[in-house]
């Protein structure tokens, strides 16, 4: 399933962790932030087992997973007590960034 809309990522997020209690914060219109408890690489074990395993990337609390053919993407980042998680539509996100592409820097 391709996702094209923050609510659709939204809905696969509850899914994928398993919570439907999940709470998000918009992050601009093209992605979410949100925490849950434990550390990065426990969770990200986890969602291996529920994704492709060949997606996942980093290292010391700093995971990735990037997969184009669904359109979206997970950041995993460990602090005190548990992961933040920023997801966004990667076509939202690139639009977004896209009216930067070509701005002057402001000194």
């Amino acid at each position: 399933m391709r996702i094209e809309t923050v609510d659709e990522l939204k809905d696969h997020l509850k899914i994928l962790f398993d919570d439907p209690s999940l709470k998000f914060d918009d992050d601009l219109g093209y992605g979410v932030t949100f925490d849950v408890p434990g550390k990065a690489r426990s969770l990200m074990l986890s969602l291996q087992e529920r994704t492709d395993a060949n997606r996942w990337g980093g290292d010391a609390g700093n995971w990735f997973y990037k997969c184009d053919d669904e359109n979206w993407l997970l950041y995993l980042r460990s602090i005190p007590h548990a992961v933040v998680c920023i997801a966004s539509v990667r076509s939202l996100h690139r639009r977004y960034l896209e009216q930067y592409r070509d701005a002057e820097p402001q000194l």
